[in-house]
């Protein structure tokens, strides 16, 4: 991932401004670092070793990724907009501009609540943090297209789909040599559970506005 050395260079120099020490004062908190050396950081001109990134994060009480990345929160923002413009996965989930518009918030609404893929990036993992991403952009984005997003109406259309797909798997087991009074047994099990859905549908219609 690329880094913007001057972004890094503004998140040092505020740093030691909240520590109130002159360059020289700061670079002697940074394993013994010049005046000069603390200056061509807050430039942008160069960046610290890592183990001198490392002492920084540790005084402004922040982590490494967030020194060269800036706040997980916008890092996660512009990854997760940049997955739905992605050639391959734009074509896959049919994005349009009003569908970006709708998952961005959401998915990472779900990626900060969670706060996994935060951990992750405090420690650097960044294989780990892209995955966690992309998992919620995806499911963001089949929540809207299957109508299950975070609703009543959502919560009682994933269970409609949940037994759709018991259904489907059952008659593969009556295909592959299930007992016919199993499978009946079964099939009335899920006949039963979609009957009480659809009373459930009736039963709160008026809370089921999307």
């Amino acid at each position: 991932m690329d880094i913007d050395k001057k972004a890094v260079g503004i998140r040092i120099a505020n740093i030691r401004d909240l520590q109130n020490k002159t360059l020289e004062e700061f670079g002697n908190m940074i394993d013994g670092a010049t005046k000069s050396n603390v200056s061509k950081w807050e430039k942008g001109d160069v960046l610290p070793n890592r183990r001198r990134l490392k002492r920084i994060a540790e005084i402004g009480e922040t982590s490494v990724s967030e020194l060269l990345y800036g706040p997980f929160e916008n890092f996660a923002r512009n990854y997760i907009e940049r997955l739905t413009y992605d050639k391959e996965w734009a074509e896959a989930l049919r994005f349009t501009d009003e569908k970006r518009q709708i998952i961005i918030p959401k998915a990472l609404e779900q990626v900060l609540k969670k706060g996994l893929a935060k951990h992750f990036y405090d420690f650097g993992e960044f294989d780990a943090v892209r995955k966690s991403l992309f998992d919620e952009m995806s499911k963001a984005a089949w929540r809207i297209d299957t109508e299950t997003e975070f609703t009543n109406l959502g919560a009682l259309n994933l269970i409609s789909l949940d037994i759709s797909e018991m259904m489907k798997h059952l008659e593969e087991y009556q295909d592959n040599g299930v007992d016919n009074d199993v499978y009946s047994d079964i099939e009335k099990i899920i006949e039963n559970a979609h009957e009480d859905l659809s009373s459930l549908y009736e039963k709160y219609k008026d809370r089921l506005k999307k």
